[in-house]
């Protein structure tokens, strides 16, 4: 791997509006190992219009809950408490992000001194939203769910134009529903994404358990975003789909060891492997006694462990040819 995976907590929402639980979702992300605690940045009345309904993941987690402005009023973060989420998460050793929802959270995060700037997926053709977005210079991370390649192309180019650097983007290969099924999570997008746009690419993830996010570490992402709870059971839109502390810890584990597995790339035996191979690698013997001059059939050689005298691939430079000295059964060539 050329670079350490990030990974991000996602907190998201999970906090329920309670800075206590807040506090707590960036004190054990930081001890479940994860790289950065991430929120999100909104304004309720420049988000939604007020007749918005509910997703249907949303009303199903929410206790029937049928209008997002209701429900975002519930969860939106103060510039006041992202500041204090931010001081505690720098004496907790975590990184703190978010994502942005409207002009107005962005120029909150331009306060904040943002130099990481998270696009949710459901932005990414906002277009006002992308090039204020750009003319911060900040690492911008675009996700990707239900968007089509045209679409990403378009926010690619408004981020450029805008004076955003190429190398400030990395994409998310994401699928917005919640929770996502494995077979929808569709990971081989990564290196679609890569390929097509050129750009590093990471993966936003919505399944349950850990499997495909370390899949998709396999796969060449250099960035790991899966949300993250307390408490699976407490109410809100998101905990149903998101890691506990144990599990969020898992995965790290699990990923970390991904990361030193994958190596260079370069098919070599390792320097571990060659202490072995005298041992498992074969040597061509003498079958029976032999006599000098005496020409050696294939029927009166074989191959056996340890690979003494000439090795098994000399097969066909030895039989057929006459043996330079006297060898005893089972005398190495």
């Amino acid at each position: 791997m050329k670079q350490k995976v990030r990974i991000i907590a996602e907190a998201g929402v999970n906090h329920n509006g309670d800075m206590n639980l807040a506090r707590e979702l960036v004190r054990q992300a930081a001890l479940a190992g994860a790289d950065y605690i991430k929120f999100q940045a909104f304004h309720p009345d420049y988000l939604v219009h007020p007749s918005a309904q509910t997703a249907p993941y949303q009303e199903a987690n929410t206790g029937g809950e049928t209008h997002q402005l209701d429900m975002l009023r519930k969860y939106a973060l103060s510039a006041d408490q992202l500041l204090e989420l931010k001081l505690y998460a720098q004496a907790c050793k975590i990184d703190f992000v978010c994502s942005v929802f409207d002009l107005p959270s962005l120029a909150v995060l331009e306060e904040l001194k943002e130099t990481t700037i998270k696009i949710p997926s459901g932005e990414i053709d906002h277009i006002p939203l992308l090039q204020a977005v750009a003319k911060l210079q900040a690492e911008v991370w675009l996700s990707t769910g239900m968007a089509s390649m045209n679409e990403i192309r378009l926010a690619i180019e408004t981020l450029l134009a805008s004076g955003l650097p190429p190398g400030n983007i990395i994409l998310l290969q994401c699928h917005s529903q919640y929770p996502t099924l494995p077979q929808h999570a569709n990971l081989k997008a990564l290196t679609h994404l890569e390929n097509f746009t050129g750009l590093p690419v990471g993966y936003s993830d919505h399944t349950q358990g850990i499997a495909c996010a370390i899949a998709a570490v396999a796969l060449g992402a250099i960035l790991l975003e899966k949300h993250f709870t307390l408490d699976n059971n407490l109410p809100g839109p998101d905990h149903s789909a998101s890691l506990n502390p144990t599990e969020f810890k898992n995965m790290v584990q699990a990923i970390r060891e991904i990361e030193s597995a994958m190596g260079d790339g370069i098919k070599k035996p390792g320097t571990e492997e060659l202490l072995n191979k005298p041992f498992v690698r074969k040597g061509i013997y003498a079958k029976r006694d032999i006599k000098e001059g005496e020409l050696l059939k294939p029927e009166d050689l074989i191959c056996l462990r340890p690979a003494q005298g000439r090795p098994a691939s000399d097969w066909h430079f030895i039989a057929n040819t006459p043996a330079l000295k006297a060898y005893k059964a089972y005398e190495p060539i």
